[in-house]
Parts: structure tokens; sequence; C-alpha cells
């Protein structure tokens, strides 16, 4: 750029592209600033998503509790078309009542492929599992040999199927929850 003697600005062909370059920077940065705020959201709506999903595994878990010890079983499971479920159709028919004492939660796993589909959840005389699709949407955990594993078992083979954040916020693997008594261990 050249300045004329009475001060008035001269464009040059290069002034021109340097402006251009520093309009084109400028977007650019705003434009990632968008990007970054938008990520940032999203990562903060998934961890939110997921400490919920452990908040009903937790609310969960003491019911479960609860009604083994009021009954001396686990609340029942049911096969469904998308795998094991928390049995609400013999409770509804049978004893609703009953049902919402021990379960007054809403049971909809918010990751589920299939939108409004419940937990899954598995039991037996000793034991239980719980686990929701994770923030990929997608079940990993399909094997019964894993999920309904003794207590050493389940310990060993239930972390390959878990969600881990550290490999991304959308990465593949459920959330899980399980019970097993220790061995000696007095049950609920």
């Amino acid at each position: 750029m050249k300045v004329s003697g009475d001060g008035a600005e001269i464009y040059s062909p290069g002034a021109r592209w340097a402006r251009r370059l520093a309009l084109a920077l400028a977007l650019a940065a705003v434009a990632g600033a968008i990007v970054v705020g938008v990520w940032g959201v999203r990562r903060t709506l998934v961890a939110a998503r997921v400490a919920a999903v452990y908040g009903m595994f937790q609310t969960l878990a003491s019911s479960l509790t609860t009604y083994k010890t009021d009954t001396g079983a686990f609340l029942p499971w049911a096969i469904t078309d998308s795998g094991p479920v928390l049995n609400q159709t013999f409770w509804g028919a049978h004893s609703g009542a009953t049902f919402s004492y021990y379960v007054a939660r809403d049971l909809t796993d918010p990751f589920s492929p299939t939108p409004g589909a419940p937990l899954r959840y598995w039991s037996n005389n000793t034991g239980w599992t719980l686990w929701s699709a994770g923030p990929d949407r997608q079940y990993d955990l399909r094997d019964p040999k894993v999920y309904a594993a003794p207590s050493a078992d389940i310990q060993k083979a239930l972390p390959l199927f878990l969600y881990d954040p550290s490999n991304g916020i959308v990465s593949p693997g459920d959330l899980a929850y399980y019970y097993r008594p220790a061995p000696g261990e007095d049950e609920p």
C-alpha cells in the first residue's frame, strides 16, 4: 500500500489480497468458535444423559434390593424383540400398585435406538444386570453369557462392552450396572 503526498491511500493488488486474507481468517475464527461451542454443548448434553442413566441405575438398585428383601426374589424380567427388560406387563396385569411402589421411576432408556423403549434388565435368584444402549444408541451387550454371568466372570467380561468417554463422546459401548453377591456374602 502506498500513501500519496496528501495522505490519501493508493490501493495496490497486494493490499487487497492482505485484507481478503485477514477477513477470511476472521470468518474462520468465528466459525471455529461456533463449532467448538456447539461441540461443547453436545458433550455436556451427552454427559448429563449418562449421569441421568446412572441415577436411574442407583434408584432401581435400591428398588430391587427392597423388593428382594420383602419378597425373597428380584423383580421378574421378560424377553422382548429388543432383549430382556423389566416385566412391566406382568406387574401391570397382576399388581400394578406393587410395581409402582417398588419402581416409581420412568424406566425409559434415553439412548435406546427405539424411542420409549425401557432399560434392559435381567435377573435370577442371586443377582441382576441393568443396562442402557449408551451414547452410540446401539446395544453392544447382547450375549446372555455376559450379562447373566456369575460375579467373577461378569467382572472380567463386562468391561469389554462398556462405554468409555475417553474413546470419544459418542463412542461404542453400553452403560451397565449389576449386582452379584460376593462369595460368602449374604444376599439382600
